[in-house]
């Protein structure tokens, strides 16, 4: 259990007899969970075979999730503290929902003052797990955006996972565009283009201009034009987005020439040997060595996979050099967003489903914080970590009712009221 959560439920996998036909979580602080509700679980499975059954209540999906043997394989493939929330979200358009009613169904214990809600629901007996603190919880949540007049976004793990939008993407898009509320796209995946990116949130319902994508090979680019003479040649590893944004800014790209300027590294689906081992010639003759972002993993569909920072990390260890780092959490990516979005750091929240980048760049750079967990981080890593983002949400859709209300707050009238 010390290295995640993963390995807590490839232990409960790996007990079971080689003929069961399914398994489901159960956490071990979920009070209100009946035995009707596991016994409805189970003939839902039975009556349509689903590969993974679970409970919703208003709209979202709970536990305790039953997954079919046929998923073992990849619950058992998911690393640190992942469980089985990454495997739900790539099988999304599967899940076989049963309703719940009552919420207290599915409420688990997570801090002191869920016990004591708890307890008052027994004492009271008709006390919603939110109950009469459910306004007030919002208005507190809300002031975490009292300062911010603008937003920078994250994409992998906020809007979509793989090709599956996320909750509340074209809502809080719609919003801040109905509101006039300034915000940039943030991303630090350097493969695509910004007309790539726009194109792909389209096919999720949400229209907007490609100048509103920044990418960690535009704030790549933007940065060696900076520092480098025009012109410059330039080893690269990387793909159209990074490619394309370097072409633009005049640099001369080349895979087959050693005496370069810098050698700049973004993630390559298409990487070889002989591209590592020519990048590890020219830094240890002298070039500079940047790479786009540090991300050593990429969410897929497959599940995690390597990502760019595990090439950086192979080229750090050839040349027993350090790359320069662009992407989040590092400044220059957030110094360039800022300038595109044009507010000052204290005015701006930066909104991301990563600690280790999202969260730890934004307050690196004195702009909020707003942690997603329909992403690569769950609520229990965010409760144990030393990390604490300003703000956290379970998905945009929480984020978008939070903003009406701090939107309504600035016009003087409560939001519903």
């Amino acid at each position: 259990w010390r290295e995640g959560l993963s390995t807590s439920v490839r232990c409960g996998l790996e007990a079971l007899e080689p003929e069961v036909e399914a398994a489901a979580f159960v956490l071990g602080d979920q009070v209100g969970l009946t035995a009707a509700l596991l016994r409805r679980l189970v003939e839902a499975f039975e009556a349509t075979g689903g590969p993974i059954v679970a409970p919703e209540h208003g709209g979202r999906l709970g536990t305790p999730v039953l997954f079919h043997r046929a998923l073992f394989p990849a619950l058992k493939a998911q690393t640190g503290d992942q469980g089985g929330r990454a495997v739900v979200r790539q099988h999304r358009g599967q899940v076989v929902t049963v309703p719940v009613e009552d919420p207290w169904e599915l409420w688990d214990l997570d801090s002191p003052e869920d016990y004591a809600r708890w307890l008052a629901h027994l004492t009271e007996g008709n006390t919603p797990p939110h109950g009469g603190c459910e306004e007030t919880s919002m208005q507190q949540k809300s002031q975490a955006l009292h300062a911010v007049l603008g937003f920078l976004l994250d994409l992998d793990g906020v809007f979509y996972w793989d090709t599956e939008p996320l909750p509340g993407g074209r809502e809080f898009i719609a919003l801040l565009q109905e509101s006039g509320t300034p915000f940039r796209f943030l991303t630090n995946n350097s493969t695509r283009t910004p007309v790539q990116y726009q194109a792909k949130l389209a096919r999720f319902g949400i229209q907007v201009g490609p100048e509103t994508v920044i990418t960690s090979s535009l704030a790549t680019a933007a940065y060696l034009e900076e520092t480098l003479p025009p012109g410059s040649k330039l080893f690269v590893i990387g793909q159209d987005g990074l490619l394309e944004a370097l072409q633009e800014r005049g640099f001369v790209l080349t895979r087959e020439d050693l005496d370069v300027a810098a050698v700049v590294v973004g993630m390559d689906t298409r990487l070889t040997f002989d591209h590592l081992r020519r990048a590890t010639l020219a830094v240890r003759a002298g070039a500079r060595f940047v790479a786009t972002n540090p991300d050593r993993t990429f969410p897929s569909r497959e599940g995690i996979i390597p990502g760019n920072g595990a090439i950086v990390a192979a080229l750090e260890a050839a040349t027993e050099q350090e790359a320069f780092v662009i992407g989040k959490p590092e400044a220059p990516i957030f110094r360039y967003a800022l300038r595109q979005l044009g507010l000052p750091a204290e005015q701006v929240a930066m909104v991301g489903d990563r600690l280790e980048t999202d969260v730890l760049g934004a307050q690196r750079c004195g702009l909020r914080s707003v942690l997603v967990l329909c992403g690569l981080t769950s609520a229990e890593a965010a409760a144990a970590s030393p990390l604490q983002p300003d703000l956290v949400c379970a998905d945009l859709s929480e984020l978008a009712a939070l903003w009406a209300e701090e939107l309504a707050r600035r016009r003087g009238a409560p939001h519903g009221r």
